[in-house]
């Protein structure tokens, strides 16, 4: 029976409910275990150890459990930072774009001043 419960709770096919039939049915075989007389300690032993062995094994899904909900909110508060820090970047990145284009504004105004003044100049000449 122990078995079939431990098949049954392999990391990928595990499911609460799976754990709740396993558990409803290791409880049912020692409750008419139990209700029988019965003179043999050997199989109360090893209904004992499937026991402790079933809660070690809930025990070690409910941490694997406990370990994969940290990584999800781990993998969250990463993506939140990332995306603050690119929504950061592209607002810099904006606020260059416009300075430069303002830079390019005067530069031009600029030029344009200085071929006046060359025009003339050469008018002079």
């Amino acid at each position: 029976m122990l078995k079939n419960i431990e098949d049954m709770l392999l990391p990928e096919q595990i499911t609460p409910t799976d754990i709740n039939n396993s558990l409803k049915q290791l409880l049912m075989s020692v409750n008419n275990k139990t209700a029988k007389p019965s003179s043999d300690h050997h199989e109360s032993d090893v209904h004992d150890n499937e026991l402790r062995k079933l809660n070690e094994t809930i025990q070690v899904v409910r941490k694997e459990k406990q370990i994969r909900h940290s990584i999800q909110s781990q993998e969250s508060d990463i993506k939140g930072i990332l995306t603050d820090f690119m929504k950061s970047v592209s607002e810099q990145i904006l606020e260059l774009k416009y300075e430069l284009k303002e830079q390019v504004k005067k530069t031009s105004a600029q030029m344009e001043e200085l071929k006046g003044a060359f025009s003339q100049i050469l008018a002079f000449f």
